[in-house]
């Protein structure tokens, strides 16, 4: 494949330079009916913040894929990630439900395509490289509940940690993609 004669970091640097702080993930719907997760229990949207805290680390890998150029780059996080979701009672109590994760490292991959005559990134693939010191607080619930929940996230930080491994990857792709556009 033909590897177009490109300063790599700096078209990488500018694309993530897009990134915000902050991204909200649409739900399903106004309805809350939609958002219902648990008998009388509705969320609004997920929000991912602290995303000005991941910062491009290491070379920019160049290679050819599929006969096509492909860019890869690794992100680590300078600060923590944090995704958070409000929720409401039926009985009118309201609050968060937030997750921590003060140690983030991730793969960027992209595909190099040509608009206009210029060289494009587009996003196709990001991977979980390495996600520690995870936490969970449930705010609005009462001081109870909210220990309750930061012991078990202590106790048993393999769920948390999984949550992250599973939400991250999807969330941040279409949060380039979106960028991309």
């Amino acid at each position: 494949c033909q590897i177009p004669d490109e300063d790599w970091e700096e078209l990488v640097d500018r694309f993530l330079a897009k990134i915000p702080n902050e991204y909200s993930f649409p739900g399903p719907g106004d309805s809350s009916k939609h958002n219902e997760v648990l008998s009388g229990i509705t969320v609004g949207d997920m929000t991912l913040t602290g995303l000005s805290n991941l910062k491009r680390y290491g070379t920019v890998r160049v290679y050819c894929k599929n006969g096509k150029p492909h860019v890869d780059t690794s992100m680590g996080s300078q600060g923590p990630l944090k995704m958070s979701v409000p929720w409401k009672y039926c009985g009118g109590v309201t609050g968060t439900v937030a997750t921590q994760a003060n140690h983030v490292k991730i793969c960027v991959g992209f595909d190099v395509g040509e608009v206009d005559g210029k060289v494009t990134l587009s996003p196709v693939r990001v991977s979980p490289k390495w996600i520690e010191t995870v936490d969970v607080k449930l705010d609005g619930a009462g001081d109870t509940v909210k220990t309750a929940t930061h012991v078990i996230s202590k106790l048993m930080p393999a769920f948390v940690k999984d949550f992250w491994i599973e939400n991250l990857p999807w969330r941040t792709h279409r949060m380039l993609e979106e960028l991309a556009k």
